[in-house]
Formats: structure tokens, sequence, C-alpha cells
């Protein structure tokens, strides 16, 4: 009876250590795509940061751009535009402002 026990003992053992095993193995993999969605993450939000910073005023640093100025089409925050005769990026003389609407 004991040598019995004895080798379901010993099955057991081999059966938890099989699945301690297969267990570690999908851990390593579920850690691996883990770090690789944070990099994607981490990338989606640069992108996300890169794209807002296109949007702020080259000239002051704070506002938004709503203003193109026409003839060189270059952008400013309404506040910048309204003190320029000349685009502060060209030097063009400013013929007229339009305002423009962020998509």
């Amino acid at each position: 009876m004991l040598s019995a026990a004895g080798i379901n003992m010993e099955l057991e053992n081999q059966s938890l250590l099989q699945r301690t095993i297969t267990l570690q193995e999908e851990l390593k993999d579920s850690q691996a795509a883990f770090i690789l969605e944070q990099e994607r993450a981490e990338a989606s939000l640069k992108e996300a940061e890169t794209a807002k910073s296109q949007w702020v005023c080259k000239i002051c640093l704070i506002k938004e751009v709503d203003i193109t100025i026409v003839p060189c089409r270059h952008v400013l925050c309404r506040e910048c535009s309204a003190s320029v005769a000349r685009c502060p990026f060209c030097r063009l003389q400013v013929t007229r402002t339009i305002r423009i609407f962020r998509p």
C-alpha cells in the first residue's frame, strides 16, 4: 500500500512540477507582451504630445495657433498676430490674417 501511495505521490509531484514550468513560461510570455504594449503606449503618448505641440504658437509658446498670415501662411495665436506687421518667421509683409480652426 505504501508503494502504491509512493507512486501516486511521485506522479503528483511530476504533475505539479510540469504545471509550475508551464505557468512560468506563460508568465514570461505575458511579461514580454506587457513590455511590448507598454512601449506602444509610450510611443502613442509621445506621438500625441508631438501632434499637440504643433498647434502651440511658436512665438508665445502658450496659446494654440488660430490665425494664419497671408501671403506666407505661417500660423500664430490671435494675440501674437495682433502685434505684428511682418511675419515673425519669414519677415514678409502681412497683407491680412485668416482665422483657422483645429480639425
